[in-house]
């Protein structure tokens, strides 16, 4: 985020993030984000109004369904997407001059894994009636 405000978008917050990592190029609901996002609607709805009120996206009726608004880059959202990248791509670069790029693919692959296992054990674990701070006696 530092590196997005030094170059010119300093209103950005991480929240924000919520909505541009899971919008599609041809738009997508705030049912649909806050879903993705994993939030409420109307945590999703706050988000996409802050973004829209400094130019990222616009919003309409969906066609699809009229009661559920639509959210759609812009010119503006779309470069903002394409500079997420280029820091991406910069601070990769970066890290792999530190530690090489054999080692920074290892962590990454190692990091993947461990963000699926996570992912998984989470969808797995939908009944929170059975949550224990106890392994299960044997």
């Amino acid at each position: 985020m530092s590196r997005l405000q030094k170059i010119g978008y300093q209103n950005c917050s991480f929240q924000h993030t919520g909505v541009f990592a899971n919008i599609d190029p041809e738009g997508t609901n705030v049912v649909t984000l806050a879903e993705r996002a994993g939030i409420s609607k109307q945590a999703m709805s706050k988000l996409v109004k802050d973004i829209e009120e400094l130019g990222f996206v616009e919003t309409r009726k969906d066609p699809k369904d009229s009661r559920a608004i639509l959210v759609q880059l812009n010119e503006k959202g779309t470069q903002f997407i394409i500079d997420v990248y280029n820091c991406i791509d910069d601070i990769r670069n970066e890290l792999e001059n530190v530690v090489g790029k054999e080692n920074f693919d290892s962590f990454m692959g190692t990091a993947v894994l461990l963000n699926n296992y996570f992912d998984n054990k989470q969808q797995n674990s939908t009944n929170r009636d059975n949550f224990s701070l106890y392994p299960p006696l044997k």
